[in-house]
């Protein structure tokens, strides 16, 4: 019986501690519950306190990316949920695209609607479906839009290293000298010395095809800020579609990036038309 007692009192204490704080004041919930504008770090601890990939009871941890049709990185979307109104309180309802175009929301199986908005007129409306950990399918969206989703566990926010701009873009028809080729990325690329280790270096991240040389650069990059500036040694042919593979450049952190595919036509006399 005084063991049985002890456990109440003790059942007692607790209760009392949680309830006199409150759970929306709890440091642990508090960051979770009233989130910030960047809510990444905030779903980082929502995922060690509840598990991996899956949240809890068939809630997952979706990760989203928007390009436009010509591959540039959508930075500083807002998307707003729909099913959520802005009179419920400590229930994020908007999420903010990063460098990358890259979102974390944290959602149960169903279907969803989010209105994106940029620089604060609507942009568009995002639709889709959480199926199940390894099925996320886009419903709708603005047509051309690139758009990614997959499930993922906390700790691959912030691994990302992505590939955000480029000149040529992707999807364009291009009627100036592309010399240099421009890359901009998420993050500071790594450098690397002229010449022949140049060469060895590009051989298999930066590929062209078709071929318009070999090798098709001059053995020199020049790095500024996040952008990799990299002296073309040939020039492209006229009214020819070329596809660019940029795969393997790793950013000055160690980050890998995630390859990326540009397809352009050069100065052709009937402009090229480019299918998703």
């Amino acid at each position: 019986m005084n063991k049985l007692k002890q456990n109440y009192s003790l059942c007692l204490l607790f209760f009392s501690l949680v309830s006199s704080s409150g759970c929306y004041y709890h440091p642990i919930w508090q960051p979770i519950l009233n989130p910030a504008k960047d809510n990444s770090e905030q779903i980082k601890q929502l995922g060690l306190l509840l598990g991996a990939s899956s949240l809890g009871k068939d809630v997952y941890l979706i990760a989203g990316q928007i390009r436009d049709p010509n591959g540039v990185a959508q930075a500083n979307l807002e998307l707003k949920n729909k099913a959520i109104s802005s009179n419920k309180k400590n229930i994020a309802s908007t999420y903010t695209t990063d460098v990358g175009g890259r979102f974390y929301i944290s959602l149960g199986a169903g279907r969803h609607s989010f209105d994106v908005y940029k620089e604060g007129l609507l942009f568009f409306e995002l639709v889709f479906e959480v199926l199940s950990a390894n099925n996320v399918q886009l419903v709708s969206a603005l047509q051309g839009m690139e758009i990614t989703l997959a499930v993922v566990v906390p700790s691959q926010i912030g691994s990302e290293f992505d590939l955000v701009d480029s000149f040529p873009k992707n999807n364009t028809n291009i009627y100036s000298t592309i010399n240099p080729m421009q890359l901009y990325f998420s993050e500071i690329p790594e450098f690397i010395a002229s010449g022949s280790t140049f060469q060895s270096w590009a051989f298999d991240k930066i590929v062209i095809i078709p071929s318009i040389g070999s090798p098709p650069f001059e053995g020199n990059m020049v790095v500024t800020g996040n952008r990799m500036d990299i002296q073309m040694a040939y020039s492209f042919a006229m009214n020819t579609p070329y596809t660019i593979y940029i795969t393997g450049i790793k950013s000055v952190s160690g980050k890998t990036v995630a390859p990326r595919m540009i397809r352009f036509c050069f100065e052709p006399s009937i402009p090229c038309v480019f299918s998703n």
